[in-house]
């Protein structure tokens, strides 16, 4: 039987939080097991199919308690059943049921227990008799040609979810380090966005010319100095944004808009009127450029809030 994982299994949470060791050990258990998601497992055993130490199998199995269970002989993925073959009157009812029994029967006791006591559908159904578990058998035989392409998507949680849409901010940044979409994000990344997504909407087109400039650079000191993955400038976008003017001041570089065609960030003037009372309000451009990052500056601490 193949079963069957998405890209989804990207975007779990707790997924997330594991080492990268570990989940390579969990796709291990996912296309290892048997149809009842266990899987017989030592140290020699996954040393041999992947030069992994055992500790990071049960790291993971700590990790993510609902979906796996690690027993003195093995792992046990609790949503395996369900999410290849259902669950209630469903799960009794598929013709891959007498396959389920014999394999039960074969396994461990302590995972009997565990798959009886997540599944009690069932219990009913198993053989109770040397009889009954031999025409199991040849009925496992018999229907072994169904078994390819039955099931649904493999998940480790029992929820599924719809794909969010990529937020633009994030692709920006994306693109800053060359990340396609489909790249899924490391967990420093994905807490780093999750934290500071507010600050990184808050980025004006003019603060992006500079990031965008600065991440063009083959050499010199943006080149040198600007961050080196995409979670260190989710944790530092306005430092970033400094830095990055400085360089290209430095440079000699202009990439502020046009006297002619200032661009007027929305509710400045309420902005400057509540701090700054005295100021003489006249456009946008004749502000002083202390004003206008200070304008700046506040509008993201706000966004920020």
């Amino acid at each position: 039987m193949t079963t069957k994982i998405t890209s989804a299994i990207w975007d779990d949470p707790d997924f997330m939080e594991l080492l990268d060791a570990e989940k390579l050990c969990i796709f291990w258990v996912l296309t290892k097991c048997n149809l009842l998601g266990w899987i017989e497992a030592t140290p020699r055993k996954l040393a041999r199919d992947m030069e992994a130490p055992f500790k990071h199998l049960q790291g993971a199995c700590e990790k993510l308690p609902r979906s796996f269970v690690l027993t003195p002989r093995g792992v046990w993925c609790r949503n395996y059943i369900r999410k290849q073959f259902g669950h209630g009157q469903s799960l009794a009812r598929s013709h891959m049921s007498k396959s389920l029994r014999k394999q039960i029967a074969d396994a461990p006791e302590e995972i009997q227990a565990l798959i009886l006591q997540e599944y009690p559908e069932i219990e009913s159904s198993l053989p109770s008799s040397p009889k009954e578990l031999g025409s199991s058998l040849e009925a496992t035989r018999e229907g072994e040609g169904e078994i390819e392409g039955e099931g649904e998507t493999l998940l480790l949680e029992t929820e599924t979810s719809k794909p969010e849409t990529p937020h633009p901010a994030l692709t920006r940044f994306r693109n800053l380090f060359n990340l396609r979409e489909s790249t899924p994000l490391d967990a420093s990344s994905s807490r780093a966005w999750e934290k500071n997504k507010k600050a990184a909407a808050a980025v004006s087109e003019e603060d992006w010319r500079f990031l965008e400039w600065a991440y063009r650079q083959k050499e010199g000191a943006a080149a040198q100095f600007r961050r080196k993955d995409l979670a260190t400038l989710l944790n530092n976008i306005l430092t970033e944004v400094s830095r990055a003017r400085d360089w290209a001041g430095r440079e000699g570089v202009s990439l502020s808009a046009s006297a002619s065609a200032p661009m007027e960030p929305s509710g400045w003037r309420d902005l400057i009127e509540t701090e700054f009372p005295e100021v003489n309000l006249s456009t946008w451009a004749n502000l002083p450029d202390s004003m206008k990052s200070w304008v700046r500056e506040k509008q993201r601490e706000l966004a920020a809030a």
